[in-house]
Order: structure tokens, then sequence, then C-alpha cells
């Protein structure tokens, strides 16, 4: 058997020719498999994302302190209203990092403007609360 390519002469057991590296009429062509790993900045977006999750949550427990204020306390209303805002900013920031650096755009993507409605928001219910205190 010969080297269809460099004409080399071939053994019949041979898969690939040693002075080329062609593969014989024998083997069957593979594509080669395609490993996806997952890189710092997928992993950026998707903190981002669990971060903008959270800044949820935060706006959620903070408007359910506004409504019940008095048996909170107006101290523990500022204190869960600044974790919120920071929690909101961190999510927007995060997924801001992630979106230039990751394979995960719709992710992050998602995660900025989820994290940006809910600072919106919070921003408001503050400025009502604000107003009402």
């Amino acid at each position: 058997m010969f080297c269809k390519n460099c004409g080399k002469e071939l053994s019949e057991n041979a898969f690939v020719c040693p002075e080329c590296g062609e593969l014989t009429k024998g083997t069957v062509k593979t594509e080669p498999s395609i490993n996806k790993s997952i890189s710092d900045g997928d992993y950026v977006a998707i903190t981002g994302f669990t971060v903008s999750l959270i800044s949820v949550a935060c706006w959620i427990c903070y408007l359910a302190v506004t409504l019940c204020c008095d048996s909170f306390g107006i101290s523990f209303l500022n204190i869960l209203g600044t974790i919120t805002g920071i929690v909101c900013l961190t999510g927007i920031v995060v997924n801001i990092t992630g979106l230039k650096a990751s394979s995960y755009g719709k992710l992050a993507l998602t995660g900025i403007i989820l994290s940006g409605i809910f600072f919106l928001a919070f921003l408001l219910l503050t400025c009502i609360v604000g107003c009402l205190i």
C-alpha cells in the first residue's frame, strides 16, 4: 500500500503515513472534539447574574421592611437599604465586566438589566420613604 499524498510505501495496517501524516483510506476521518472550557470571563458573567438575582431578593426584602417600618425600626431600614443599593450596583459592575470578557453575553446583559431595574426601583422607593419619614 502506498500513501495517496506523498507516495511512500506503507504497511498494510498503517493508519497514517509516517512521512507526511496523511490518513490512509482505511481510516475514518473524525472531527476533533470541541472542549468548551469555561473561561474566567464566563465565571464573571455567571457570578454577575447571580449577584443580580440577589439584588432582586434584597429589593424585595427592602420593600417588605419598608411596608412594615414601624415593626423593624428606621435603623434596620437604613442598613437594609444600604445593602440593597450596594448589591444592585455590584451586580451592574460585575455584569458589565462579564459582558466584555465572556461568551455568556446574553446572561451578563440580562444581569445588567435586572440590576439596573431594581437599582432604579430601590432609588424610587428610597425617595418615597424619605418623603414619608
